[in-house]
């Protein structure tokens, strides 16, 4: 099957974007019948990471996540998703799907500036 998705009848290759669209609409149509009816409405921040930029945005396109930030030093996206579409990126396997949160330094107060951290010369 990775064969098919790879190749057209000439052999010449079939763009990666397209390759990642036709196999998140297959598991989003599969997913939609098999999931639980529950409340997924809700949306919290994830990171969505492929292969290239252009995948990760492809993906969260492809089942109408809303993209907030692009990443593109790690290959993501920062994107607003309901449960359903978090389940179904994490079930394409060429994808890293997580949940976005706050950075802290440890071991340094909050009201300390960075600077104070430098070496003086």
């Amino acid at each position: 099957m990775a064969e098919a998705l790879g190749q057209t009848m000439n052999n010449s290759r079939i763009p990666s974007s397209f390759a990642v669209t036709a196999i998140l609409v297959l598991v989003a149509a599969i997913v939609a019948f098999t999931l639980p009816k529950g409340n997924v409405a809700t949306v919290s921040s994830y990171i969505v990471q492929a292969n290239s930029l252009e995948d990760a945005r492809t993906a969260v396109a492809a089942i109408d996540g809303t993209i907030t930030h692009e990443l593109s030093i790690i290959k993501a996206v920062g994107a607003e998703l309901n449960l359903r579409q978090v389940e179904t990126l994490e079930s394409v396997a060429t994808l890293s799907v997580l949940a976005n949160s706050a950075v802290s330094r440890q071991g340094v107060s909050d009201a300390e500036p960075f600077s104070s951290l430098l070496p003086t010369d």
